[in-house]
């Protein structure tokens, strides 16, 4: 299964991206607050079909590690 990742999910536009993207693709939406990411994820119209990717992209550390979560079936 293929997925698009999407950063910043979380702000106006970003959540506005994902709804018009959810439609035809899945989705990795990704940003640093994890409730906002949540909100974001159950307004879409599938929900079950997207993943969460909590990630600060300024925290170079953080970033392999959320990653490697999520490709080893950690994640939302």
């Amino acid at each position: 299964m293929n997925y698009t990742l999407l950063t910043g999910a979380t702000s106006d536009i970003g959540k506005n991206i994902a709804q018009v993207l959810s439609l035809k693709q899945n989705l990795i939406l990704s940003g640093r607050n994890l409730n906002k990411l949540e909100e974001t994820l159950k307004s879409l119209p599938n929900p079950k079909s997207h993943k969460l990717l909590t990630i600060n992209l300024k925290d170079i550390s953080s970033i392999r590690d959320s990653i490697s979560c999520l490709l080893n079936g950690g994640g939302v």
